[in-house]
């Protein structure tokens, strides 16, 4: 059963094979310098693409081309969002970017979210000002949106305390976990009367768990798994104007208000669903602000999604079903469907592709089966160029397995020395660019996804993708690019030159663009009684970590030692947190604690930003000594 997901990717990994070779000769990108000869790039957008750089880093730093060696520019994302991603690039928002202005760090954006035709235009023409006229027209330039992979939107549920499924009529798959018919999710997403206790969600459990209430946990960032879900929730009931709300809005907040995540991205959605702590969650019924309110799971559960990896993620696994009938935290199944009818027939099947990959002894055993169960999917509405309009693309509840599928995409510029300017600085960049989009591409980078929770992309959309990586340049068609100065415009005279004198009270220069802050948190995991850090970094800088526990049931909370660690280049670090004698005495004490660390980046010359995370340490088991 494991072997599957292997033999479904093989066809697909030729298909790569073959389209890479079929588009080698249109790749010339009129660059002065080497592949893997570039600079540093951040990226910023949609959280779903997390684990996927992750595998594309792994890749990228491969001897073997496209990889760039161990010495390969670093590429780091900041998973704030689609909505934030496409931003940084230029598309205007009301309230954080009115003017359309393009985020001098990031070079390029991620999103689950196809461009708009109104995005597309704004990105084109950056800033613009009050009245909406475009005053730098010399940098306008089309943005591609080439997909890079495929991947699941898992659904999450956190049941009551003490909630009894034993007897849940709805089991599909192996009878194990429960699910939900895709017009009950729908409707329980919908925050419908008909579906807003665990008794109507899932019919057959104990009847005190029955009469609880359903809360729905939803992002608070503009997101890409948001839309993409909602394309499923669409499919599934086109009367109920999913297609038209707004990428935050959720239909009967006010008679059931939804608990959003504090923090931008999946993971932040995840930990608010697992732990419900009012840290972590607002209760949103339409007045603002909305009041901070933690989700009480002795009294009523949660159910929320993310991308697949994400749910996959935490520490603990907290969304891996647990082999037994007690564990009230898990990702489900969902109702296949057909492609003219989601809510036909019988047939069920995982987010993941492994049959039973989603039980926490399997997920954690010694094959670690990974992938995505959207392999075989073919999205409808795949348009002919990556310049195209793909607002219509969707993924969802093709009758083709798993349902809730999406794209996710990369957002890149045509020629990158129109858009950034013509300096060897900017050459160095859009160079990383290309040839981080070549890997993306390739059948390695391909290949990674796999292992990271996704799936290759499907042939059709491959094919248009890499004619899309292949156009992105520098200086395209004989072009000079845009000057970075007025000065660079005017030809150098034949003369001698002489000093310009310096006027009193000229104005200074214009300020450098500060530098990157964007880091990433890979992973934190616990080995024993220390916490392990991996993290990337844009640059240069210093990190402080802090680390408080939750307040445990015996005792006081704990706080370990400030950590302060110097950042000397860009690239992979990483961070080792040790309990001290006081809070190992409080484990022992607790069996368990929960550590919340903040770590702050600053680089150097920039300004500091600070991610959190929660993570759960328990008392290592005593060790046995062997009989001699």
């Amino acid at each position: 059963m494991l072997k599957t997901p292997t033999r479904r990717l093989a066809p697909v990994l030729a298909a790569v094979v073959a389209a890479g070779l079929a588009g080698a000769s249109t790749a010339s990108a009129d660059f002065s310098i080497a592949r893997c000869t570039g600079d540093a790039v951040a990226a910023r957008g949609a959280s779903f693409q997390t684990a996927a750089f992750t595998g594309f880093t792994t890749a990228f730093r491969s001897a073997t081309e496209p990889g760039c060696g161990a010495t390969a520019p670093a590429v780091t994302l900041d998973p704030a969002g689609s909505g934030a991603g496409r931003q940084a690039l230029g598309v205007r928002n009301s309230v954080s970017n009115p003017n359309g202005d393009r985020d001098a760090s990031i070079r390029l954006a991620a999103s689950d979210e196809p461009l708009t035709d109104t995005d597309r235009t704004q990105i084109a023409q950056g800033t613009v000002d009050a009245n909406g006229v475009n005053v730098t027209t010399a940098d306008d330039n089309t943005p591609h949106l080439i997909p890079v992979a495929i991947g699941s939107v898992a659904i999450m549920l956190h049941l009551p305390d003490g909630c009894d499924y034993t007897a849940a009529t709805n089991r599909p798959l192996d009878g194990s976990r429960p699910s939900l018919d895709n017009n009950t999710l729908e409707a329980a997403l919908a925050g419908d009367a008909s579906a807003n206790t665990w008794g109507e969600v899932i019919p057959g459990v104990d009847a005190t768990c029955a009469a609880k209430p359903v809360v729905r946990v939803v992002r608070s960032d503009s997101s890409g798994t948001t839309f993409a879900l909602k394309q499923l929730l669409a499919r599934i009931n086109p009367t109920r104007g999913w297609a038209a709300l707004p990428n935050t809005s959720w239909p009967n907040i006010a008679a059931n208000p939804v608990a959003r995540s504090t923090a931008t991205g999946g993971g932040a959605l995840r930990t608010a669903l697992d732990t419900g702590l009012v840290a972590t969650t607002v209760r949103d019924n339409g007045t603002t602000p909305a009041p901070a309110q933690a989700i009480n799971f002795a009294n009523e559960g949660g159910i929320g999604y993310a991308d697949l990896a994400t749910a996959r993620g935490g520490t603990n696994q907290p969304f891996t079903w647990n082999d037994a009938a007690t564990d009230k935290t898990f990702w489900i199944a969902l109702q296949v469907g057909t492609a003219a009818d989601p809510k036909a027939g019988t047939t069920y099947a995982d987010p993941q592709s492994a049959g039973d990959g989603y039980k926490t002894s399997v997920s954690n055993g010694a094959l670690k089966p990974r992938g995505s169960s959207c392999g075989a999917v073919t999205p409808r509405a795949i348009p002919a160029t990556t310049q195209d309009l793909w607002s219509q693309v969707d993924a969802t509840a093709t009758g083709q397995g798993y349902p809730g599928c999406t794209l996710t995409y990369q957002v890149a510029f045509d020629d990158y020395a129109t858009v950034y300017c013509n300096s060897p600085e900017e050459e160095r960049k859009a160079r990383t660019v290309k040839d981080w989009l070549t890997l993306e591409l390739s059948t390695a980078g391909q290949a990674s996804l796999t292992t990271n929770d996704y799936a290759p992309l499907p042939a059709a959309a491959y094919a248009v993708a890499l004619a899309g990586s292949n156009a992105v340049g520098w200086k395209k068609n004989g072009s000079p690019g845009r000057p970075c100065s007025p000065q660079q415009e005017q030809p150098k005279p034949e003369v001698t030159p002489t000093p310009t004198p310096v006027t009193p009270g000229a104005p200074n220069p214009p300020a450098p663009a500060p530098p990157s802050n964007a880091f990433t948190l890979s992973s934190a995991r616990v080995s024993g009684t220390t916490i392990k850090l991996s993290l990337q970094f844009p640059g240069a800088g210093k990190i402080t970590v802090a680390t408080t526990s939750a307040k445990p049931k015996k005792g006081k909370a704990v706080k370990l030692a400030t950590k302060n660690v110097a950042i000397t280049k860009a690239g992979a670090s990483s961070v080792s947190l040790s309990l001290d004698s006081k809070a190992k005495k409080a484990l022992k004490t607790n069996k368990s604690l929960k550590f919340t660390v903040s770590i702050t980046y600053t680089p150097n010359g920039g300004a500091a930003k600070t991610v959190t995370k929660t993570v759960t340490v328990k008392q290592p088991k005593a060790k046995t000594k062997s009989k001699k």
